[in-house]
């Protein structure tokens, strides 16, 4: 097991070619769930948000981090919680946010290793009280229009079913 942050490597050309088609859909959603989820709280706080401006910080952040063998980048909907409930407004909330997430995974992560993944989900849960206290809401918008809250149901049972089978297949694989 490596400790700590691998140093930068040039990209490969031949992971590039073998991977360019499966990649461009992953961008696409990862892009599309980052995008909703800035729309939600730029409508929430009353700012303007630039589609333009996401799509291409998204993809100078991806091409950096490929440098350093990083996953792609697309939005921690848990930690984008987490800030907004404690009241960080600012970049430098965010920046301060993803220095703490380093320090810990390099520093204390060996801590957190024996943790079962039930108590890191537990966690993740209490972070997104917010979001899934929500769901009291159903009942007030089943009287207001029916045919929309069902279509709003079933989008939201085939997300989720998407979610839990490519869970599944990433543990798998």
């Amino acid at each position: 097991m490596v400790s700590g942050y691998e140093s930068p490597i040039p990209p490969s050309i031949e992971v590039f070619q073998e991977s360019a088609v499966e990649a461009f859909p992953v961008a696409i959603v990862g892009f599309a769930v980052a995008f909703s989820v800035a729309k939600v709280y730029s409508v929430k706080h009353d700012y303007p948000i630039d589609g333009n401006q996401e799509l291409v910080a998204f993809g100078v952040s991806n091409i950096f981090g490929a440098a350093f063998r990083s996953f792609a980048a697309s939005t921690a909907l848990s930690r984008t919680a987490v800030q907004e409930s404690s009241g960080g407004k600012t970049q430098i909330a965010g920046l301060i946010s993803a220095m703490m997430a380093m320090i810990v995974t390099v520093a204390l992560g060996f801590l957190l290793e024996p943790l079962p993944r039930s108590v890191l989900g537990a966690l993740v849960i209490v972070n997104l009280k917010g979001m899934l206290m929500q769901f009291r809401e159903i009942p007030y918008l089943w009287m207001r229009d029916r045919p929309e809250c069902v279509g709003a149901q079933g989008l939201l049972k085939s997300q989720q079913w998407f979610e839990i089978h490519l869970l599944e297949l990433q543990i798998q694989l």
